[in-house]
């Protein structure tokens, strides 16, 4: 029996056709603004309430911006305006998220307390450890705010927001965090253990001034933080006007608030 070429070949260009077909659709998703547009809708439509995000712009395989994005959980929210990101898709390829730059003009947290009248400690997570590797080379925010209430005025303002960041199945790692605050700068850098139990090391420098009530008097403080996440231990020393202060302090984050 002949074998049937001409049919093979119809097959073969059959199979091929629908590869081209995925492939174009794959670089109209992946390299478009409108396939960016259309995953973000989808992403919001499927997140039960989640998300919200407007103005996509860019695409998804380079650097792309959201005009406002809204994320939201139980007890807690956070929206960020004009956020920007450039990052290096072929990087998953080898089980790593790296983005090059990650920038907003203002990110809003709201975190609503829990109800004191539960009591007891609380409980440390299961494990810190990301599905994969994360990687922001740099990171910028023009303004953070950190509200308990929607109606209240923020309980923090941070403005100038610098840094960068690492996480890996090993550790967690800020660095080079520079952020101004209404009375003075901080820079440091924070390193916390993926797994239990969570150890921290963490320095942290600022200065600014000391609001006394006949003048502020200028302040020059330094913080190293060891120990882990249910007992931090923190050694601080502060030149204040001349003079040395040194203190020493443990924290217990799972006792009850």
């Amino acid at each position: 029996m002949a074998f049937a070429w001409p049919r093979l070949r119809a097959d073969l260009l059959a199979v091929l056709a629908v590869f081209a077909l995925l492939a174009a659709a794959a670089g109209w998703l992946l390299g478009s603004n409108g396939g960016l547009r259309w995953i973000t809708s989808v992403a919001q439509a499927q997140s039960g309430g989640m998300l919200e995000i407007s103005g996509a712009e860019g695409v998804l395989f380079d650097a792309f911006s959201l005009q406002r994005l809204v994320v939201r959980g139980n007890g807690w929210r956070i929206e960020l305006d004009a956020l920007r990101a450039e990052w290096h898709p072929l990087a998953l390829l080898r089980g790593e998220l790296n983005v090059a730059v990650l920038s907003a003009r203002q990110l809003d947290l709201l975190t609503v307390p829990g109800d004191p009248s539960a009591g007891g400690p609380a409980a440390m997570p299961a494990t810190l450890r990301l599905p994969l590797a994360l990687r922001l080379d740099e990171v910028r925010l023009g303004t953070l705010r950190w509200f308990k209430r929607e109606d209240a005025p923020p309980e923090l303002v941070a403005r100038d927001l610098h840094g960068a960041y690492r996480a890996d199945k090993n550790s967690h790692h800020l660095r080079d965090l520079r952020v101004r605050f209404d009375q003075g700068t901080l820079q440091g850098e924070v390193r916390i253990g993926a797994d239990a139990p969570y150890p921290v090391q963490a320095a942290v420098a600022a200065r600014g001034d000391l609001p006394l009530p006949d003048q502020p008097v200028e302040m020059n403080a330094r913080a190293e933080v060891t120990g882990d996440l249910a007992r931090l231990e923190v050694y601080a020393a502060a030149a204040p006007a001349g003079t040395q202060i040194n203190a020493s302090t443990h924290l217990n984050l799972t006792a009850p608030m």
